[in-house]
């Protein structure tokens, strides 16, 4: 970089380019400050368990389903999911009975009896034998069915007996047991007794209207209270031209609605409409996260604790899709089991300072274009002092450049959302921080002046603290520009991980080739053309071919441990030590910074101390992958911003503590062999 001493020009320039840096750091914190706001706002958690499968397990264990619900809600649960029911579900418990009219019709002088007691006519004279007929074992059922088939079918084509509670429709047997029935209104008092809301699961189905959309949830609010709402099935109901009556409805239940996380945890479940249905409520939904059964069923009640309380915790989810636990060890008293589970995830909850109660989506966060063009402007500010680092530019190109990004920006931003160029920005953004950090480390280390071992600990802590605050400016970037409910509800996420994690390195050695040069000795004049001539000219000894495959296997593990969906994954060792460092720090480092990073940048200071010059490359290039890890924390907007920080936080202190005992140790390596006769250390 240009120091302030190399002459007025180059001073002005950059100060022009520092001064952006600043006015975008500052407008970023003001909406960091609305984002922290608005995450705190919407800290409330909902458990919730899947009543169906709640009630096979109370049936399984031959407990009362009332009591089961009862003591759940005790435990911490604060709703249950209530699916539509079918013909199938209502045949299995007994209230139906299908029978095709044909087979009626073999059966002499079929009659039923009706509600008064009084016989009806004989069957034969008025069943239809195309017809498949239902027989309901009461008036309410017989009610809910005969609604539901009106809402399928043309009124005409049914052959109703309300007084023998039965009834014919043209469908074949095989259909009617996902024929759609609705909310079940039984199950819905039953979730009242216990003292719990509902969280609907309403599907779409073809012919819906909007006054079915009212009547489904009308016919919900008059029995319970609705919490929440999670659509079935792969389309939300309304999907495509009647999606404002749903936003419509649950606008007045006051309910948010659910964005199932997908398993890889990205994104969510495709659920055609979902996008659409989000914007037409103002982003009235919040994240759900649902374990299924086999995934569930190799962990153990903890595990399965530990990882739906870091759902919530890191990743912004809000409801919680609990599933009976069906395994525990030798366990056989699954109800315990399960009112024990979900005490200790809602204990848990509500230790780290959430609160239990229906989910609630985040108030409306959504940057006005000023702002945006501010934080862009410390962005673009960083990107060309980059340019000028990557290759010396012309004064003209210079300001040429500055002038260009800012007029690009506003332009952008006043007439459309720019969500491409936020993109492209935040991007920029993580690029460009850590690499500018990871060269004013390099230039750090290569000015040292240390003349002992305690002021090179010294300078390798004061070095590290800075280029991390170098490098959190990118992410103060990142997390601002991208702070609208649109990131933090995973509808968008920022893109383009593994460049953010990789380009900076390359930058880093292309900066410190062009600057510093590569031998250890350098002569009066560097260029990057002599430095590769002079390494191509270098023999190649065995332990350099060693080092080399060593570097490219780390590289790999590296490009493969990143992103969402890394290619290599961590040991059971590993995934041990995380999880004991997540219940002591709360917010666990990255093993790649405080154990790898950040110690080999505070390592560069001492080796160039020591005269190891070509040694100080690759510890700061090592350096740069703790400072883009920290800033790659950020990238993740659905985790809350002051959890990011506290992690990158824990990183730079825990790592500058494991590069203090690393500089130490070397140092007296170092000294022994030294002293040893007829040795001398030759790295």
């Amino acid at each position: 970089m240009a120091k302030l001493a190399c002459g007025g020009r180059s001073l002005n320039r950059r100060v022009a380019a520092y001064v952006l840096i600043i006015v975008g750091l500052l407008a970023a914190t003001l909406q960091i400050f609305r984002r922290v706001e608005a995450e705190e706002s919407a800290r409330q958690v909902e458990l919730t368990m899947d009543l169906d499968e709640a009630t096979v397990l109370a049936a399984d264990q031959a407990y009362s389903l009332d009591r089961f619900l009862a003591g759940l809600r005790e435990a911490g649960l604060t709703s249950v999911a209530v699916s539509e029911t079918t013909l199938d579900k209502f045949q299995n418990q007994g209230r139906v009975a299908l029978f095709p009219g044909s087979a009626l019709l073999t059966m002499a002088r079929w009659e039923f009896g009706g509600p008064d007691g009084t016989k009806s006519v004989p069957r034969s004279r008025t069943i239809n034998p195309r017809l498949l007929y239902v027989v309901a074992a009461d008036r309410p059922t017989y009610d809910l069915v005969s609604q539901a088939l009106t809402l399928h079918l043309p009124p005409g084509e049914l052959d109703r007996h309300p007084d023998q509670l039965l009834i014919g429709a043209p469908i074949s047997e095989n259909a009617s047991t996902q024929l759609r029935l609705g909310i079940d209104p039984v199950e819905l008092q039953m979730a009242t007794r216990a003292g719990l809301a509902v969280i609907p699961r309403f599907v779409n189905y073809p012919g819906i209207t909007a006054e079915a959309i009212e009547r489904d949830f009308a016919a919900v609010k008059r029995q319970a209270r609705i919490s929440s709402v999670i659509f079935g099935n792969l389309e939300v109901p309304g999907y495509p031209e009647l999606l404002p009556a749903t936003a419509r409805e649950l606008k007045s239940a006051g309910a948010s609605f659910g964005l199932i996380e997908t398993g890889i945890q990205l994104g969510h479940v495709d659920q055609a409409g979902k996008d659409d249905l989000a914007r037409l409520t103002g982003y009235g939904a919040v994240r759900v996260y649902s374990m299924l059964h086999p995934e569930q069923d190799k962990l153990t009640p903890d595990g399965i604790a530990a990882r739906q309380v870091r759902a919530v915790k890191e990743r912004d989810i809000r409801i919680l899709y609990l599933r009976p636990v069906l395994k525990a060890g030798h366990e056989t008293d699954l109800i315990k089991v399960n009112l024990r589970h979900v005490a200790d995830v809602a204990g848990q909850i509500k230790a780290d300072h959430f609160v239990l109660g229906p989910a609630r989506a985040f108030p409306s966060l959504r940057p006005g274009p000023l702002l945006l063009w501010l934080i862009a402007a410390g962005i673009i500010g960083g990107g060309v002092v980059l340019l000028d680092e990557l290759w010396p530019l012309p004064v003209g190109l210079y300001w040429g450049l500055l002038a260009l990004g800012l007029a690009g920006s506003l332009g952008i931003f006043t007439l459309s959302r720019g969500a491409l160029a936020r993109l492209a920005l935040a991007l920029g953004a993580a690029v460009t921080y850590p690499t500018l950090a990871a060269v004013w480390a390099a230039g750090a280390a290569l000015r040292s002046r240390a003349s002992s071992l305690g002021q090179v600990v010294g300078e390798g802590v004061k070095a590290l603290v800075l280029a991390s605050l170098v490098a959190i400016a990118g992410a103060w970037f990142i997390s601002s520009l991208l702070a609208d409910n649109r990131y933090l509800l995973e509808i968008d996420y920022f893109r383009g991980v593994k460049v953010a994690v990789t380009l900076p390195l390359l930058l880093v050695i292309w900066i410190f080739v062009r600057r510093w040069g590569l031998r250890r000795e350098p002569g009066p004049s560097v260029s990057v053309r002599g430095e590769v001539e002079w390494l191509l000219d270098r023999p190649i000894l065995v332990k350099h071919a060693l080092l080399l495959s060593f570097v490219a296997f780390a590289f790999y593990v590296y490009i493969g441990r990143t992103g969402n969906t890394p290619g290599i994954g961590a040991s059971a060792v590993e995934v041990g030590a995380r999880d004991w460092l997540e219940r002591l720090l709360v917010a666990r480092p990255r093993t790649k910074e405080f154990l790898i990073g950040d110690p080999a940048l505070m390592l560069a200071f001492w080796a160039a101390w020591r005269g190891y010059r070509e040694w100080v490359l690759p510890l700061v290039v090592t350096g740069a992958i703790a400072l883009s890890s920290m800033v790659n924390s950020f990238q993740h907007l659905r985790t809350e911003f002051l959890l990011s920080l506290w992690r990158g936080g824990n990183g730079v202190w825990l790592g500058a503590l494991v590069g203090v005992v690393g500089i130490v140790a070397v140092e007296m390596v170092y000294r022994a062999v030294c002293s040893a006769p007829g040795t001398q250390p030759d790295v």
